[in-house]
C-alpha cells in the first residue's frame, strides 16, 4: 500500500486503486470485531484527483456513521427528514 501526498488516501494494487483508511477511536473499539483497528473503504478509481474529492465524502460518512453494534442515537424517518428539509410533507409535494 502506497501513501499519498493527502493523509488517510492510499494506492493499492496493480490498477492503483486508492483507498481511504480511517482509524476507530479506542472508545468504539470494543464495538467492533476483535484485533479491526481501522476501516478502509475503496474510493473506486485510479485517478488521484477523483480520489481526492472522493475521500473527502466517504471520511465524513464514516464520521457520520455509528460503530456496527451501537444504536443510532436518533430514529428519525424519511418523512420526518423531508418535511424538515423542505418545509412540506409528502402529500404538499
Amino acid at each position: 500500500m502506497k501513501a499519498t501526498g493527502e493523509r488517510n488516501v492510499f494506492k493499492r494494487g496493480k490498477g492503483g486503486v486508492y483507498y481511504v483508511r480511517r482509524r476507530i477511536p479506542k472508545p468504539l473499539l470494543t464495538a467492533y470485531p476483535q484485533g479491526k483497528t481501522e476501516i478502509v473503504r475503496s474510493l473506486g478509481t485510479a485517478d488521484p484527483r477523483t480520489a481526492r474529492s472522493k475521500a473527502i465524502l466517504e471520511l465524513a460518512a464514516l464520521s457520520a456513521s455509528s460503530p456496527p453494534s451501537a444504536p443510532r442515537s436518533t430514529s428519525v424517518s424519511r418523512r420526518t427528514q423531508i418535511e424538515g428539509i423542505t418545509g412540506n410533507s409528502e402529500q404538499d409535494l
